[in-house]
């Protein structure tokens, strides 16, 4: 797998950096010398290098940077540090404040959408839209979401074998990607010996703690106070079939969020990006272009 995400993003041309700070942040950039940029933060279990397949078709109008949420992917893990939300927040935020852009196109993905999401209110001069993809943060009464399993303890980022990475695999994606059986074998590897870090992380994420002048509230990544006051332009595309945070939630922040614009893309699941990256790249360049 490692050697085919090598090959796409030499393809891609992308360039390997890294951003040192109290963690060090991993990240790609495609820079061909477009007008505008898109920062894109992935999901909890994901890898920066998954977006490449929506890059293919969005570098041909947009430079795009893709960090790695520090524990996930190939970045490293600090067993003794703490990697709860307002953590990440701070993180990103110094990165966001260290890129030599003036303003980017901020697009998160299921936790990466929280966290972009707490970025844009906190430093909207660095930030020309926001894309909440399929993401985190939202709370709605009567609906049977991924926090209550998180804290019934049967999440389903918590492999322990090849079955429950089938049932895992059914929940992100309504349409299963063809995947060869190497990569399939080396996916269920990586979730099974990450068992025990992904709980940590999870559970960190869930700690409630004011960190910074920064105040979350449980579950600590909710987003449903947060957009009183934005200002710049915020996108929500969400895939109808996901399982982990029902498109009501896309519905809701829709109507929460004052001038925002909604895509609910069918038959799709909780990934667009992955599961469908050409649909989601063209929603998401016309979203851009408006």
């Amino acid at each position: 797998m490692d050697r085919h995400l090598k090959s796409m993003g030499k393809t891609l041309g992308v360039k390997n950096q890294v951003f040192r700070g109290e963690v060090n942040i991993f990240w790609d950039e495609i820079r061909q010398g477009k007008k505008e940029t898109i920062l894109y933060l992935h999901g909890f279990s994901d890898r920066k290098e998954n977006f490449y397949y929506a890059a293919k078709t969005l570098s041909r109008t947009y430079d795009i940077i893709m960090p790695e949420l520090p524990g996930f992917g190939g970045s490293e893990k600090h067993h003794d540090r703490q990697y709860g939300i307002a953590d990440y927040i701070l993180w990103f935020e110094r990165f966001l404040l260290s890129l030599d852009i003036e303003k980017v196109h901020l697009a998160g993905a299921s936790m990466g959408g929280a966290i972009s999401a707490h970025l844009a209110t906190r430093h909207p001069e660095k930030v020309k839209s926001l894309t909440l993809i399929d993401s985190a943060g939202f709370v709605l009464d009567n609906y049977n979401t991924f926090y209550e399993e998180v804290l019934g303890d049967e999440c389903p980022f918590l492999i322990k074998s090849e079955q429950e990475y089938e049932v895992f695999r059914a929940r992100i994606f309504f349409n299963q990607i063809k995947i060869p059986n190497f990569v399939k074998e080396y996916l269920i590897k990586e979730m099974i010996d990450n068992h025990d870090w992904y709980k940590k992380i999870l559970y960190d994420t869930f700690d409630e703690k004011p960190l910074d002048g920064l105040t979350v509230n449980k579950p600590s990544i909710t987003l449903n106070n947060l957009f009183g006051k934005i200002t710049i332009p915020v996108n929500i595309i969400w895939g109808k079939e996901d399982t982990l945070f029902p498109y009501q939630m896309a519905e809701y922040a829709h109507k929460t969020i004052n001038g925002s614009r909604l895509r609910i893309l069918e038959n799709v699941g909780h990934c667009p990006q992955l599961e469908n990256p050409r649909l989601f790249s063209r929603t998401l360049g016309e979203l851009l272009s408006l």
